[in-house]
C-alpha cells in the first residue's frame, strides 16, 4: 500500500478551516489530474482523475464512500475503482494551532489488486507521495485565500 501524509499550518481560524475543508465539493477540483466529480449523496460521491503513471496515463472513475465527518476535527474517505482494482483511503485532521492558525494534515492511502496490482503497486510508491502534499498544500492556499482574503 502507497502511503503518504503531509501538514501545513494556515492563517485561519479552526471554524473558517472547518468550514472550507468539510465540504469536498471545494477541495476534490484540487486533486492533481482531477476531470469532474459527482456527489451521490452526504457520503458518497465520484471522482473522475487522469492518473499520470508515467509509462501510462489513464483515466479512472473513484467512488469516494463512507465520507465521515467529525465536526471541526476530521474528514475522512474510502476510496475505491473496481475497473482498475484499486482501494484506498484519505483523510484530513485539522488541530487549533492558535485563534488564527490552524493545522491540517491530509493522509493518502492507496493500493491495487488484481493482475497488474504489483506493477501498479510500484509505481503508487510514488506517485502518492508526489500528490498527497500537493493537494494538501493547495487545501492551505484556498483556506488561506478564502477565510483570510
Amino acid at each position: 500500500m502507497a502511503t503518504s501524509t503531509h501538514s501545513v499550518e494556515v492563517n485561519a481560524s479552526l471554524q473558517g478551516t472547518w468550514e472550507y475543508i468539510s465540504n469536498f465539493e471545494n477541495w476534490a477540483p484540487l486533486i492533481e489530474g482531477y476531470v469532474s466529480h459527482e456527489v451521490v449523496s452526504d457520503s458518497e460521491a465520484k471522482w473522475e482523475i487522469l492518473g499520470d503513471f508515467g509509462f501510462v496515463k489513464k483515466q479512472i472513475v473513484l467512488a469516494v464512500d463512507q465520507i465521515t465527518r467529525v465536526d471541526q476535527e476530521k474528514i475522512s474517505f474510502k476510496l475505491s475503482s473496481k475497473a482498475e482494482s484499486l482501494d484506498g483511503s484519505g483523510s484530513f485532521i485539522l488541530e487549533a494551532v492558535d485563534a488564527n492558525k490552524t493545522k491540517i494534515t491530509g493522509t493518502l492511502d492507496i493500493s491495487a489488486g488484481g493482475f497488474m496490482g504489483m506493477m501498479i503497486n510500484n509505481v503508487l510508491q510514488t506517485f502518492v507521495p508526489k500528490i498527497t502534499p500537493d493537494l494538501v498544500g493547495k487545501i492551505g492556499d484556498k483556506v488561506t485565500e478564502k477565510v483570510v482574503g
